[in-house]
């Protein structure tokens, strides 16, 4: 009877894990997910550095000044490795500039930038002529000049009179 009782206990205990085992295979469910994500290309300007802060100041051997004369680089990244383009959104400049525009001598103003190969001239007033607003080019650094210049060679040229001058150049760096 022992004998009976414990193979009726093992075969109850067998029966009642292989339910559950069974039940919670059979009451299972399951499910997908799908994760997708965009990240947008865009570019940032990095690190400008000026190789003068106060530009150099051309002259006449007359003691006048015909020309005022940044340059420097900055250095712009963009997140997709490709190339960028470059907007001059506003350029403003302190009243010594408004001053001397109006001078019988001004001549023009102009900023360019370059990734090496040539200068594209982003930005000019006077006589200078604006090739474009905005120009491709290879990430990295980028090089510039910008210039403020009189002819001294018109008639009772005084060349620019003293003063502070000063730029403010607003810029865009978008991906291209």
């Amino acid at each position: 009877m022992k004998k009976l009782i414990r193979n009726s206990l093992i075969a109850s205990v067998v029966a009642v894990a292989g339910v559950v085992s069974g039940a919670g295979a059979s009451f299972a469910g399951s499910t997908t997910l799908d994760l997708n994500g965009t990240v947008p290309p865009s570019c940032n300007f990095d690190q400008a550095s000026y190789s003068n802060s106060a530009p150099d100041v051309y002259g006449k051997g007359d003691g006048t000044t015909n020309e005022l004369w940044w340059e420097g680089s900055f250095d712009v990244s963009c997140n997709h490795g490709g190339q960028v383009n470059i907007t001059v959104d506003d350029v403003t400049e302190s009243d010594t500039v408004a001053t001397a525009r109006e001078l019988p001598e001004y001549y023009a103003e102009y900023f360019s930038v370059t990734d090496g190969s040539n200068y594209q001239t982003l930005w000019a007033n006077g006589e200078m002529p604006n090739n474009t607003s905005s120009h491709t080019y290879n990430t990295g650094s980028l090089y510039y000049n910008f210039s403020l210049y009189v002819d001294t060679n018109t008639p009772s040229s005084t060349g620019l009179p003293a003063g502070d001058y000063s730029y403010t150049i607003s810029m865009t760096a978008a991906p291209n």
